[in-house]
């Protein structure tokens, strides 16, 4: 959003809540689950176009494009016929055309790979994409199209990487799990959020409201506690893998979206994890040598360093 939009949002968002916080609170919650639709270039379409196609029911009922490639032959393989299966998960206002390049490096190494767009991204429906439904839209995909022996996300779909992992049956966890340019707590991207807007403490208190109330399960037993913002923690979500999933943790020093020190976090709460740091590839991590890192992590390779 451009600075006058955000500073005429924000002071609407606070006029309202003076009349109907409740209202202002869903509004601004609405705001914030809404990504702008980005399209994809040519060539990028053309590209996703020459994988298996498979279109999926994700949350809300709405279509899903998932893209599969097989991998390339790989002469020195050890075992061609197990392949490393590699699921990646784009961020917000992004979709899977997004991992061209770390596809086709991986595919160069002998992986085979699964991208798709997430829910309100790319190919796929819907108009909103909050966490909880991106996280059962990637359970969505990994049921139809997994397991999977490597997840990769970046930004929100670090985050949701390392749900899906918490979250999987544990024969079914990937060996090993890249979080890109992430966030720890999404009180913190709120907090970012609310910030942004200049949001009073009264939509604040609505926002945090109407939130509990969509993440609430109507299905569920009276009895059943309701989840909370709290049950989307990335670091109870990695601490909880521990050991048992290698971790790499990938954050450039100067990431103006997700701050430095939420990367470190991360890796603070997953034992036994590498923390990967650049400086000068910004929040996208798209860089060639991320890329060179990232696809020697995915098979195994060692020399993956800060650079």
């Amino acid at each position: 959003m451009r600075g006058t939009v955000i500073r005429v949002l924000g002071t609407a968002l606070n006029g309202l809540a003076r009349l109907s916080p409740r209202l202002a609170g869903a509004l601004a919650v609405r705001l914030f689950v809404t990504p702008r639709r980005v399209p994809m270039r040519p060539q990028t379409a053309a590209f996703l176009d020459s994988s298996d196609r498979h279109y999926l029911t994700g949350p809300g009922g709405h279509e899903l494009a998932a893209y599969r490639f097989r991998p390339k032959p790989v002469a020195d393989a050890a075992d061609p016929a197990r392949a490393p299966r590699v699921l990646l998960v784009h961020g917000w206002e992004s979709h899977a055309g997004r991992w061209v390049p770390l596809i086709r490096a991986l595919r160069d190494r002998g992986c085979a790979v699964v991208a798709f767009d997430g829910p309100a991204a790319g190919r796929s429906r819907g108009t909103t994409s909050a966490f909880n439904d991106y996280v059962a839209a990637a359970q969505a995909v990994e049921e139809a199209l997994g397991p999977f022996d490597v997840y990769i996300g970046h930004s929100l779909g670090g985050g949701v990487a390392a749900q899906l992992a918490a979250r999987v049956p544990r024969g079914r966890r990937p060996a090993r799990v890249a979080i890109m340019g992430s966030f720890d707590e999404s009180e913190h991207v709120f907090d970012r959020y609310h910030a942004m807007l200049g949001l009073s403490d009264r939509v604040r208190a609505a926002f945090d409201a109407h939130v509990a109330g969509l993440l609430a399960d109507p299905r569920a037993a009276a009895d059943t506690p309701a989840p909370t913002v709290r049950d989307y923690s990335n670091t109870a979500a990695v601490a909880g893998l521990g050991q048992a999933v290698a971790g790499l943790i990938v954050h450039d020093r100067d990431d103006a979206v997700s701050p430095y020190a939420e990367g470190v976090a991360l890796h603070e709460a997953w034992p036994g994890s590498r923390l990967l740091t650049f400086t000068g590839e910004g929040h996208g991590l798209k860089g060639q040598r991320v890329l060179d890192a990232l696809s020697r992590w995915a098979v195994g390779g060692e020399g993956v360093e800060e650079v």
